[in-house]
């Protein structure tokens, strides 16, 4: 069966906030949602990232993905549409492998990778995966609005409780 997965995270430079959202959809029904990323996040392009382990994930979670099925993946982050390819190699695995040095396995990273988390759900689930990068589209408007609505209250949240800390630490 053929799912369509869309993500899209936003991301606040000035408090680290970040937030995700996804919709997914397939011949067993539909899924909309987001939220906040926990803690700070390490850049748009790592906030990007998350989306789309936590996308893929609530889409398998709520039954719309299912294992054996084709998803198209679409993202706006050209990051993130690099990184997900299966050929793709960062710059130290191509350093090591042109000076002949064996390359470390990817126990050896654990699942801490955002990257790893993502290729692993895809392993463990049979997916065949085909990702585009667009901009455009009705659903990935929707999904952007929504990633940057859970962002813009993760924000006012933080700055409130930055004021407050801040009221509570000045004595008078």
């Amino acid at each position: 069966m053929i799912a369509l997965l869309v993500t899209d995270a936003s991301y606040c430079q000035i408090t680290r906030t970040g937030a995700w959202a996804v919709w997914a959809e397939s011949n067993r029904g539909r899924v909309f949602g987001g939220n906040a990323l926990a803690g700070s996040s390490g850049g748009s392009n790592s906030a990007e990232m998350h989306a789309a382990v936590r996308g893929l994930d609530a889409a398998i979670k709520h039954g719309v993905v299912a294992s054996g099925d084709h998803v198209v993946f679409q993202t706006d982050s050209n990051y993130v549409a690099c990184r997900l390819r299966p050929d793709y190699q960062s710059r130290r695995s191509r350093h090591r492998s042109r000076r002949g040095l064996p390359q470390p396995s990817q126990q050896a990273y654990g699942l801490e990778s955002p990257r790893l988390m993502f290729l692993s759900l895809v392993v463990k689930h049979q997916l065949t995966l085909e990702i585009v990068c667009s901009r455009q589209g009705y659903i990935l408007w929707h999904v952007d609005r929504f990633a940057r609505a859970c962002m813009v209250e993760e924000r006012a949240r933080r700055q409130c409780s930055f004021i407050e800390e801040e009221l509570t630490i000045i004595d008078f």
